[in-house]
Formats: C-alpha cells, structure tokens, sequence
C-alpha cells in the first residue's frame, strides 16, 4: 500500500516537473523586447509602458504583503489595547468592591 502511494507522489512529482519545464521554455520572453522598441520612434510611449508595467508588477508582491502584514498588526494591537482595557476594569471593579 504504502508503495502505489509513493510511486503515485513520484509520478506526480515527474508530470508536475515535466509540466513546468515544458511550460517555461514555451513562456521564455524577448530579452531585447525594450531595446528593440526604443530604436523606432513611433513606438516611444510603447517602451515606456512597458517599463511602467513591469516597475508595477514588481512592486505588487510587496505591496500585498505590506497591506496585509500592517492588518495582522493593527489587529494584534488592538487586541492586546481591549485586553488591557479588560483587565484595568477588572482591578478597578476588584478595587472598588473590596
């Protein structure tokens, strides 16, 4: 049993491998793609995009994780904020009784 699973998860592994290279010679990009747009005038607002959208693609990852990474922390605050609140009500309710 524990045989067909890892022959299943080595075949996966060979279609997924296969699969990818396959993928990025077929995906391989024009390296000189900007050199070739900024020797013909008539395409200058074409090379400047492209440069824009790749400086936008660039910076999107980060961008994301910035976004959420300062979410996750107002969070945390806040939390640990209500968690304080709670417990200065609690002494002072502790102080007041007693």
């Amino acid at each position: 049993m524990y045989t067909r699973i890892s022959i299943a998860r080595a075949l996966t592994l060979v279609v997924c491998l296969a699969v990818l290279f396959g993928a990025a010679s077929v995906a391989s990009a024009c390296p000189s793609c900007q050199q070739a747009l900024g020797e013909d005038s008539s395409q200058g607002d074409l090379a400047r995009g492209l440069y824009y959208s790749i400086l936008f693609m660039m910076s999107m990852p980060f961008a994301i994780v910035g976004t959420f990474g300062g979410l996750a922390y107002r969070a945390v605050k806040r939390e640990q904020r209500r968690q304080a609140e709670a417990e200065q009500a609690r002494t002072r309710s502790d102080d007041q009784a007693g």
